[in-house]
């Protein structure tokens, strides 16, 4: 028999399903890359294909090593940012979850840490720079840890997050690669940041173009830069989900049956309900 991790896996593939058993449905998902699990919890919805391609490489970016975590340091701080979105009775900011019940523990992360991500899924309004201070200290992060961090955070709540809004099963988390975190960053900046508590990479010390030659950049697009991989996959999600950084400048664009009016307005909407900083 098949559970609920059907829809998820079969209808994208050609293995039959109704020979499948829990445990070699389970054996099967572990074999799919991570392209072929978001693929396949989009079967059956017609989803633009730069959407299913963004969320692709993302997923496929989770289990990889990164600058400053492993595949399954990144995959423990997406399952943390999952329990805490699935929490029925969710903890108040200032409750740690490790001082509680360890709901968000997880093997492969420190306490501090998946306290950390707990707050940020689900508080993120109340966050300090002293309580951001106190994590790295705590936790034994680097700033640019926390970056890539936030990346993970951010990626599997919009990749959840779609699912959920449009009817979609959640993609299963894909397996680890083996693999050292890389430690590639930029370099030190060239001044202190003035709306970032993190480095960033300002607009004068963009060597590699990451930005694409634009006059200016908003503080948002600037606050994973430090971390080159980091804003990459997360630019790239961004731009299919929302707009990339040429259509910012052409009020009249549009994507699908809305108007660039209509998408503001629903940015602006949530942004106001999740009380967003920027």
């Amino acid at each position: 028999m098949v559970t609920g991790h059907e829809r998820a896996c079969g209808p994208a593939t050609s293995v039959p399903r109704s020979g499948l058993f829990v445990g070699e449905l389970a054996d099967y998902v572990r074999h799919m890359t991570a392209t072929e699990l978001i693929e396949a919890s989009h079967a059956g919805l017609d989803v633009r294909q730069d959407l299913t391609e963004a969320m692709g490489l993302a997923w496929e970016r989770l289990g990889q090593a990164g600058s400053g975590f492993t595949g399954s340091q990144r995959l423990a701080i997406a399952r943390v940012v999952r329990a805490a979105l699935a929490d029925d009775d969710p903890l108040p900011p200032w409750v740690p979850p490790s001082t509680v019940d360890d709901r968000a523990a997880d093997a492969d992360l420190a306490p501090h840490l998946a306290d950390a991500v707990y707050r940020l899924t689900l508080h993120a309004k109340t966050l300090t720079e002293e309580w951001y201070r106190d994590v790295l200290s705590m936790a034994e992060l680097s700033p640019l840890q926390w970056v890539e961090a936030i990346e993970v955070v951010v990626e599997v709540v919009a990749i959840d997050g779609f699912a959920a809004a449009v009817g979609l099963p959640q993609p299963e988390l894909p397996a680890a690669v083996p693999g050292q975190p890389t430690g590639s960053a930029v370099g030190a900046p060239s001044k202190a940041a003035r709306h970032h508590w993190v480095p960033i990479v300002h607009l004068e010390d963009d060597a590699t173009g990451m930005y694409g030659g634009v006059a200016t950049v908003p503080p948002v697009v600037r606050a994973l830069s430090a971390v080159p991989s980091s804003r990459n996959t997360w630019n790239r999600l961004i731009s299919s989900m929302y707009m990339d950084g040429a259509a910012m400048a052409d009020m009249n664009w549009s994507r699908g049956t809305l108007d660039r009016r209509q998408i503001e307005l629903l940015a602006a909407r949530l942004s106001s309900l999740r009380e967003c900083f920027y």
